[in-house]
């Protein structure tokens, strides 16, 4: 499992526009082909501790299922 935590998106930076769109998808469709789980979220996911929590549910209903 790959966890990214998304920045800048409300000031035009990297992951919202051209090349770093374009090299961010790159990266999580290389990561997905090879089998892995991307869960992506920003800073308020976490600060609110709902990414935490959704992180736990995946690794759990992952491990039920090896």
């Amino acid at each position: 499992m790959a966890v990214e935590v998304e920045g800048d998106a409300w000031v035009n930076g990297r992951h919202t526009w051209g090349k770093g769109l374009s090299n961010d998808l790159e990266k999580y469709h290389e990561a997905m082909a090879l089998g892995w789980l991307v869960y992506r979220c920003d800073g308020e996911l976490i600060k609110s501790g709902r990414a935490i929590g959704v992180i736990r549910q995946l690794l759990y209903e992952r491990q039920q299922t090896a």
